[in-house]
């Protein structure tokens, strides 16, 4: 939302140059540019519906975890005491050395914790540990959304709420 804020009021300093009877017209021109500027958050969650998509998990879902994983940062670089980073809070410390390494060729990097703050790469990582998660619970989503979580209080519950609220990607 910056973003739009930063154009329309680059349009407007703009503006100020032109003759007041102008303002209109530089306002009809500027507000559909405006409106198809996405935020960071709209873009960062696209980039993991496609990896999701990608690793054949339900973008939705994914998203869902996203949500949930990383609520409080647009710019996918958030991270929990210097362990869980990026979009999908992928641990990089899990057993050793973390998830680092084992994903390469699906999703490329990987092999430096630096590298789970590329979005792409920890929206690859993050579908495929939740898939991971899937395959050793049988199949069971419930189970895996509470194992992606380390078994979070209410993790399940609220990752499904962010699910239900979400319409497409």
């Amino acid at each position: 939302m910056r973003y739009c804020f930063a154009v329309l009021v680059g349009c407007l300093v703009a503006a100020a140059t032109l003759p007041r009877s102008s303002y209109p017209e530089v306002l009809f021109v500027a507000l559909p540019i405006v409106a198809q500027i996405p935020d960071t958050r709209t873009v960062h969650e696209y980039i993991i519906a496609q990896e999701a998509t990608r690793a054949g998990l339900d973008s939705l879902l994914a998203v869902a975890i996203s949500r949930r994983e990383n609520p409080w940062s647009d710019n996918g670089r958030w991270s929990y005491n210097d362990c869980c980073i990026g979009l999908m809070q992928v641990n990089v410390k899990y057993k050793g050395t973390g998830w680092l390494g084992i994903f390469v060729e699906e999703c490329g990097g990987g092999a430096m914790a630096e590298d789970m703050h590329d979005p792409r790469i920890n929206a690859c990582y993050g579908s495929r540990i939740f898939l991971w998660h899937l395959a050793d619970e049988g199949g069971d989503t419930l189970k895996a959304l509470a194992a992606y979580s380390g078994y979070a209080r209410n993790y399940v519950q609220r990752v499904l709420e962010h699910r239900d609220k979400l319409t497409t990607f």
